[in-house]
């Protein structure tokens, strides 16, 4: 399996970047990665997620809740073909460093035939959009936005 990890401080309360961070119905405010999710999170549930690189139109992804500890981290799955071709498992995961400052990391795990052949820039392009992904949810929280 390969891995994409990233992760970035919060000046926030984990409970608060947990809350900004499940509320989906807000992504498309401050996400400029996954900026449409829809569904309800809870193990097993069904999870539709738009997901959008640089230049390239937002591409649905379908992908079901894998686990969930409130506070601390969820994960979802999509799957190409089964899984057979390529899977990946995506964590959130929360971290809390002090009473009043939170780590994000956000990871991603891939397995399939497909894996072996991810080239390098693909993988930098991934890694490029969850560092986005990172900056902007700490700049949503920090500047008191999603708290209006």
């Amino acid at each position: 399996m390969k891995e994409i990890r990233t992760g970035i401080t919060i000046h926030a309360p984990r409970d608060r970047v947990w809350e900004v961070l499940t509320d989906f119905s807000r992504y498309g405010e401050w996400n400029p990665l996954i900026p449409s999710v829809t569904g309800e999170l809870a193990v097993g549930n069904r999870l539709q997620i738009h997901i959008r690189f640089p230049l390239l139109p937002a591409m649905p992804l379908e992908t079901v809740v894998a686990s969930l500890v409130p506070e601390e981290q969820f994960s979802w799955r999509g799957r190409l073909v089964s899984g057979q071709v390529a899977e990946g498992v995506h964590f959130f995961e929360l971290r809390p460093e002090s009473d009043n400052e939170t780590t994000f990391v956000n990871r991603e795990l891939f397995g399939g035939v497909a894996t072996a052949t991810m080239i390098w820039p693909l993988q930098q392009a991934l890694a490029e959009g969850y560092r986005r992904m990172n900056r902007a949810l700490k700049e949503y929280i920090e500047s008191g936005s999603c708290f209006l």
